[in-house]
């Protein structure tokens, strides 16, 4: 599932994050990745996002999503696997 955040700005059709407005102080989502079994049968979404800057497509034996926010420079992460294919670092 493919969504747009409503949290973000986007600079006029160049697909680059201007800045994320959220309360617990992130400012840019500077990675994310899209783990998929299913690469080589990429689709429109797909092939839209993998434009966007920072955002890459790996083949994978499962669906998952991580996301990075401003550089991930405070080394932390949290790992949602055990509920949601989800892991997000900053």
């Amino acid at each position: 599932m493919i969504f747009i955040n409503p949290f973000v700005e986007y600079q006029d059709n160049t697909k680059k994050v201007l800045k994320v407005n959220h309360s617990n102080g992130f400012k840019k989502i500077t990675f994310v990745c899209i783990h998929s079994p299913a690469v080589e049968q990429i689709c429109d979404a797909l092939e839209f996002v993998s434009g966007i800057e920072n955002m890459t497509v790996k083949k994978s034996n499962y669906h998952s999503l991580e996301l990075g926010f401003d550089g991930q420079r405070e080394g932390k992460s949290n790992n949602f696997h055990s509920r949601l294919p989800l892991l997000i670092k900053w």
